[in-house]
């Protein structure tokens, strides 16, 4: 039986804490600390008649917060034939179906708006529409490119969301909508009646990944809140920059309240006795009508993207060209991804080690640590440069990028340890639990089992980071060859065939690399349905 009383620490484990806020400190706690400090001087020191009209900033977030839901709606609704295939036994798609997330966002809108550039049938018409006086039909045509792109990238979210719900779903009650339900409208409101909660956190989960997104919207001419703030920074001296926070403050507050409400339930979920309903040996395949819907969403996620930016490569010698021109800038980008994955494998480790014990002190640090981390990764990348760059003026400019990149997506490594905590079968946490819930428990129960998740999330995190460019754009010094700096240079200036030449190698290489990262994060997960029932 799971133990329930409070158990001390052991030393190796209060050790493991000791190294999980060494990297914490420098990434997240003192930047965001100062700045908290910086803010209230300013507020205390100046005029509020001097900051941002209330009305402005309002106006401003409920225009993010349309074209968040929007896109949010739009993946959730695109998810549906993903997610019934991860439920009813297709569990091995997911590494497949995953990888679109971890391309570069921005790319994905690049991709698809290559469909209205001059000389296609799209361009063309649009050309002719505006010049017959609907000059909004280009800038409509753009908004809606950037809000299906977005969606398509953040589809694999909700399925994963929508998965789980269906997965503890009866499959016999589908049998029962198809012949009871008198119309295809009234088995929809049964559907949603049931799956009501994973459709709502879908949708919220998705909103929040979006509000605090800038470049594909800035691209798209879509002026959100983050746009306003990223402008703020670049014609404020940084004497000012505390006025970029107070603007902030309404993305802020929701990144915070979803990082405490997010990280809550994962270190809950970690630390419930989990029970798995019996197998269902009878449980019906997919029909071909779900398959065939999930391989074409992934194919306009990702095979869309790639063929336009094929197609619109003039000379092979671009492809080329690329690496001469990047050589450095990718090279500098890879060592700073390689750092990230360390460090975030290093949180995924000790967080692990710490939820192992038990005890509620430590799923008081671990909630502290997984909200804290949450909440660099859902404020705008931004904010989170500005302030490592205002906390650490005098530090090697190579070592900002590192901590950035942990700032913004050591979340992963966070989440894995709750999900492998979450994943370790009940008969496996009884037998640690009996030898007494300590790093030696911990090294032979835990690690084998979740080492293929913690190096998957690690790896993914590192593969982010690579083409994040919000974060590193504003700790990396002018000068300095930086991949993501080439790629927005491409994307401001319309270096139409540069940028085409990019995209093919990032998001043809990295859904490879997409592909191995989920296939380790999978690996967890059926060895998990290999464990004998408790």
């Amino acid at each position: 039986m799971t133990q329930t009383r409070p158990r001390p620490l052991p030393l190796a484990t209060l050790l493991a804490g000791g190294v999980l806020l060494l990297i914490l400190t420098p990434a997240l706690i003192w930047p965001l600390g100062r700045t908290v400090v910086e803010v209230a001087r300013g507020l205390a020191a100046t005029d509020h008649a001097d900051l941002p009209a209330p009305a402005f900033i309002a106006l401003a977030t409920g225009r993010s917060l349309l074209a968040a839901i929007g896109i949010a709606l739009l993946a959730t609704l695109a998810a549906a034939p993903a997610a019934r295939l991860i439920a009813r036994g297709r569990a091995r798609w997911a590494p497949l179906l995953v990888t679109p997330m971890l391309m570069p966002s921005y790319l994905a809108y690049a991709g698809w708006g290559l469909a209205r550039a001059p000389g296609t049938v799209l361009g063309d018409a649009l050309e002719r529409a505006a010049a017959s006086g609907a000059r909004w039909a280009p800038v409509l045509t753009g908004r809606t490119l950037a809000i299906v792109a977005l969606a398509l990238w953040a589809f694999p979210l909700a399925s994963i969301v929508l998965g789980a719900s269906i997965a503890r779903r009866d499959p016999a009650l589908d049998d029962v909508l198809r012949l009871d339900a008198p119309s295809p409208l009234a088995r929809a409101r049964v559907v949603f009646a049931l799956h009501r909660s994973a459709l709502l956190s879908s949708v919220a989960l998705i909103t929040l990944v979006m509000l605090g997104s800038s470049v594909p919207l800035h691209l798209a001419q879509i002026d959100t809140l983050a746009i306003i703030i990223w402008r703020e920074l670049s014609e404020s001296p940084r004497d000012a920059w505390w006025r970029a926070w107070v603007s902030a403050a309404p993305l802020l507050a929701i990144a915070l309240l979803g990082a405490w409400i997010i990280g809550a339930r994962l270190v809950r979920a970690a630390h419930a006795p989990r029970h798995d309903p019996p197998r269902d040996d009878t449980l019906r395949s997919p029909r071909g009508a779900v398959i065939a819907g999930a391989i074409l969403v992934w194919l306009l996620a990702v095979g869309g993207p790639l063929l336009l930016f094929a197609l619109s490569i003039r000379s092979p010698d671009s492809l080329w060209r690329f690496w001469r021109l990047s050589a450095a800038g990718v090279t500098q980008s890879l060592l700073s991804a390689l750092g990230v994955t360390v460090l975030t494998l290093l949180i995924a480790l000790t967080l692990s080690l710490i939820l192992s014990t038990g005890s509620r002190a430590g799923a008081r640090f671990g909630a502290f640590c997984v909200r804290l981390l949450l909440l660099g990764a859902l404020a705008p990348g931004v904010l989170i440069g500005a302030a490592l760059v205002e906390s650490f003026p005098r530090v090697d400019p190579a070592a900002l990028p590192l901590l950035a990149g942990v700032a913004r997506f050591g979340f992963l490594g966070a989440v894995g340890a709750c999900l492998g905590a979450w994943a370790e079968p009940p008969a496996r946490r009884d037998a640690r639990l009996l030898m007494g819930a300590g790093p030696r428990a911990w090294a032979l129960a835990c690690l084998p089992l979740q080492t293929p998740l913690l190096l998957g999330a690690s790896l993914a995190a590192g593969l982010m980071s690579l083409h994040e460019i919000e974060a590193s754009v504003i700790v990396q010094p002018p000068g300095r060859a930086s991949l993501a700096q080439q790629i927005l240079g491409y994307l401001h200036f319309s270096r139409m065939e540069d940028m085409s030449a990019a995209g093919l190698w990032l998001v043809g290489g990295g859904v490879v690399l997409a592909a191995c990262c989920v296939a380790l994060i999978a690996l967890t997960f059926r060895v998990r349905t290999r464990e004998p029932r408790a």
